[in-house]
């Protein structure tokens, strides 16, 4: 019988990630006193780094940098992790936080790959900044279109489903 032990330390050192990853941004924020863009992926489980998630990763994070110069939004500083918690950047932009966050939200709206991007957006005070800020609704699920929070409140799907969504929808997007 296979034991839970190693999905309990993954977990543990997720948790821990994500402990580390505040810091980082509470510590960057401090620094720069700008706009801090913190991005990773929305992959549910204990496997958060493999090739095709680092693939999607680059992808968003190429949309993320194009978008910015399109709109002549400088890059103050940009720093790239790789952990069990999966592929994470850290950018820092001289421009409004509100306004960043509407380049985000058209990243994950307009591609296919949009929902399974990660964008927060953090102001130089420290104050993250919300979809209501910019007049948008909740996340949906992916899988449903359900609100997130309902689907995972309820557990409404799989693991096994949501990560084959993923799968499938990265695969059709790379063809």
């Amino acid at each position: 019988m296979k034991s839970g032990g190693s999905n309990n330390k993954n977990l543990e050192a997720i948790l821990k990630a994500r402990e580390a990853r505040a810091f980082y941004q509470q510590e960057l924020v401090n620094e720069y006193k700008k706009t801090l863009i913190a991005f990773k992926l929305n992959i549910p489980g204990p496997e958060k780094d493999n090739e095709l998630y680092r693939k999607i990763f680059n992808n968003g994070m190429n949309l993320l940098e194009v978008s910015l110069k399109e709109k002549d939004i400088p890059i103050v500083f940009k720093d790239l992790k790789l952990n069990i918690a999966g592929a994470e950047a850290f950018i820092v932009v001289d421009d409004d936080p509100v306004y960043i966050k509407k380049i985000c939200t058209d990243i994950e709206d307009g591609d296919m790959l949009g929902r399974i991007y990660d964008f927060d957006v953090i102001g130089p005070l420290g104050d993250k900044v919300g979809g209501s800020e910019i007049g948008r609704n909740q996340r949906r699920c992916f899988l449903c279109d359900e609100y997130v929070w309902v689907c995972s409140r309820a557990r409404a799907h799989s693991l096994d489903e949501m990560l084959q969504f993923i799968e499938n929808s990265a695969k059709a997007y790379f063809k």
